[in-house]
């Protein structure tokens, strides 16, 4: 090991183990870390101490050669933290521009999707539709290009038929299929937690656990594949709502004669509120249209799967919230 990647080890180590102790970190790739500086750091040189080792214990988890595609919203802050990580990683991306961030990093950008599939054991797509990931996936030739018993892991938010879709195409040619869409919790990329919402065999999900938790704070396994498309759907629908009785809140604190701006940063702190105070920045005064179309997107899904309740309270204040927000605003203004 390269003493560059012993201190890459030893960053990951030292941002992670704090929120391990309050149990919101990956026990298993964690002490796959410690193992990996132990066995590489001469004694009285090493980070760790005998708490660290008696807490956590050593598991070693393997490194694999990741490639990623999709250097947008989600992708560089979740490329970064893999850059600080054991894995290997690759990149590609449609405009050369998208990987002017990451150009200056250990990352290898590649050429061609197909060079980025025979190279790679992991592939995470990180884009924005079901055509995309499809155009990407199988109509460029990536999937075809992919070792057997590798993994593609689809990190994108999409219809969870795109993924069956992927998978019976993947079979044949012995590889492994995940949907493992990714949120966090707080408007900013750098300071928050991320999360994988995970469907898919368990046994694939434990053999790249290594790499969802270099980029992650948490790893939740929801069931079969498709699984984590329908949470991160229904996450993403729940979010509007609650989106939408922020706003209303805002709207009676003014009738009230109560500072919104003071409403919301008690919400921080205060059992009505909720993570989307934090995001309510990118709504107000003005929408980012951008994250509107998504959530459109997404709140779309959620009705086209959910037709047994078309009609129900989560759906409605939803769309209600989504279709203010893209007419150009329902928030209360400055």
């Amino acid at each position: 090991m390269t003493a560059g990647v012993l201190a890459e080890h030893r960053r990951v180590f030292n941002r992670s183990w704090p929120a391990w102790e309050r149990g919101k970190g990956d026990a298993q790739f964690l002490s796959s870390v410690a193992n990996a500086i132990i066995e590489h750091t001469s004694p009285g040189h090493c980070i760790l101490t005998d708490q660290h080792v008696r807490k956590i214990g050593c598991h070693v988890i393997e490194s694999r050669i990741v490639g990623w595609v999709g250097i947008g919203d989600q992708g560089p802050p979740l490329v970064r933290r893999l850059l600080s990580s054991i894995h290997p990683v690759h990149i590609w991306a449609r405009r050369e521009a998208s990987l002017e961030p990451l150009l200056a990093t250990r990352a290898i950008s590649l050429p061609t999707l197909i060079d980025l599939g025979k190279r790679c054991e992991y592939i995470g797509i990180c884009v924005t539709s079901d055509a995309d990931v499809k155009e990407i996936v199988i109509d460029s030739g990536l999937l075809r290009s992919m070792r057997a018993e590798s993994t593609l892991v689809v990190h994108s938010t999409v219809s969870p038929t795109t993924c069956s879709t992927i998978a019976e195409a993947a079979a044949p040619l012995g590889i492994s299929v995940l949907d493992a869409p990714v949120t966090r919790n707080g408007a900013s990329q750098e300071d928050s937690e991320f999360s994988f919402l995970v469907g898919g065999s368990s046994q694939v999900l434990e053999r790249e656990r290594g790499v969802l938790s270099a980029m992650s704070e948490h790893v939740f396994h929801l069931g079969p594949l498709g699984s984590g498309q329908l949470m991160k759907i229904l996450n993403n629908t729940l979010a509007m709502s609650n989106l939408a009785l922020i706003f209303e809140a805002l709207k009676a604190a003014q009738s009230l004669d109560i500072d919104p701006d003071a409403v919301l940063e008690a919400l921080h702190h205060t059992s009505g509120g909720s993570v989307m105070v934090d995001f309510v920045p990118f709504y107000r005064p003005m929408p980012r249209m951008d994250y509107v179309a998504l959530l459109d997107k997404d709140v779309a899904l959620f009705e086209s799967l959910y037709t047994s309740n078309a009609g129900s309270l989560i759906a409605t204040t939803a769309r209600r919230m989504v279709d203010q927000l893209k007419c150009g605003g329902s928030s209360p203004q400055e």
